[in-house]
């Protein structure tokens, strides 16, 4: 049920961008389709593949040590 939340999230996101956008002709849904595409696949990565999570995980330590 959470990650139906989440999508519900992403797509009440989308509708407020479209509700709020000036020129709704402009909007490049192919775009759109491929940027939400690859985060589905991320997600699905992360959430499936340890090697990957923990990739992130090392990833997300270097960068606070750089930040630090």
């Amino acid at each position: 049920m959470d990650r139906l939340a989440g999508l519900l999230g992403v797509v009440v996101l989308l509708m407020i961008a479209v509700a709020l956008s000036g020129d709704r002709r402009r909007i490049d849904w192919r775009l759109v389709c491929a940027g939400f595409g690859l985060q589905v696949a991320l997600a699905w990565l992360l959430l499936s593949f340890k090697p990957v999570a923990a990739g992130f995980e090392w990833l997300a330590t270097v960068v606070t040590r750089v930040i630090s």
